[in-house]
Order: structure tokens, then C-alpha cells, then sequence
């Protein structure tokens, strides 16, 4: 029975466009937040899922090798971070993370996920509304996001957006 909930987890998760909360698999799958947490323990071990901090996705390998990753160094004011993550996954570019080099506290790093532009809205709205300030306002807006995108075509043309928008630092 449990073997049987968990592949049925796995393979929902998979069949999911966006990140899948433990609370909505909890109320899928009947069980508790705790069995879910335990539950997808076990299948990471056999498993490409992850966690993030919107949910759990399936990462499945794409048929042109896996997929392509890539880590770019930008830099911009509060005010054009709208339009640079918009850039990217207007490509169809997923940013993972963004980071900063900061001279004291060494290497710090965000997760962030932005998948679409509903997320990249979300994002900025969340930002404003909450007078959130960027984490590369420490290092006077130069920082890096690592992306990643099912083909490499997807990232060039991410990256060239960004490199005529004035955006990526080489």
C-alpha cells in the first residue's frame, strides 16, 4: 500500500506543469503533511524530485541529453528587475536561483524558481508590495542566476535577451 501511494505520488508530481505544495498532495493522497515529507524522502532516492520553496517538481531529462543549465552574471537597478526576469523566462528559461559574491559573508544564494510570467509577476509584485529590496542591492546590483531550460537554443536566446537589453555583465 505504501509503495503503491508513493510511485502514485511520484508519478503526479511528474504529470505537474508547476511546483506541487505538500499540503495539496496531502489532501490529494488523504495523508498527513508529516507521511508526504517521509514519502518523498524515499523517492528522491530513485526519483529526480526536488524541493523547492513553491513545492515539489519532477525534473525528468529531456530527450535532447537532460537538461541544460547555466549560470549567468547580470546586473540592474530595482526598478528593471521586472523586466529581466521577464526576459528570461519569456524564452521559456527557468531561473533557479539568484546569487551575489558578497566580500564578507562569502557566496549567498536564493532559491527562486520563476517558471512563467504569472511567477515573474508574482515575484515583483510580492517585492513591491512588501517593500522587498533586491539581494544584489549588496553589490551594487551585479549578481548571477543559474538557469536552465530543456535545450540549449532555449538559454542562447535567454541570455542574447538579456545581452541586448543591456542586463548580462561578460
Amino acid at each position: 500500500m505504501t509503495q503503491y501511494r508513493r510511485q502514485q505520488i511520484a508519478d503526479y508530481i511528474r504529470q505537474q506543469k508547476y511546483p506541487v505544495t505538500g499540503a495539496a498532495l496531502s489532501e490529494t493522497f488523504n495523508v498527513s503533511r508529516q507521511i508526504i515529507v517521509s514519502d518523498i524522502a524515499v523517492l528522491k532516492k530513485d526519483h529526480p524530485i526536488q524541493a523547492t520553496k513553491r513545492g515539489y517538481i519532477y525534473q525528468m531529462p529531456e530527450k535532447s541529453g537532460g537538461i541544460c543549465e547555466r549560470t549567468v552574471t547580470v546586473a540592474h537597478t530595482a526598478e528593471e528587475m521586472p523586466t529581466e526576469v521577464r526576459l528570461i523566462v519569456e524564452n521559456g528559461a527557468i531561473i533557479n536561483d539568484v546569487s551575489i559574491q558578497h566580500p564578507i559573508y562569502g557566496r549567498i544564494t536564493v532559491e527562486l524558481m520563476l517558471t512563467s510570467v504569472e511567477d515573474c509577476e508574482q515575484f515583483s509584485r510580492h517585492m513591491a508590495e512588501d517593500n522587498g529590496r533586491m539581494l544584489a542591492e549588496l553589490t551594487d546590483g551585479i549578481h548571477q542566476h543559474t538557469l536552465s531550460a530543456a535545450t540549449e537554443k532555449i538559454l542562447d536566446n535567454a541570455i542574447n535577451d538579456l545581452r541586448r537589453h543591456g542586463f548580462l555583465l561578460e
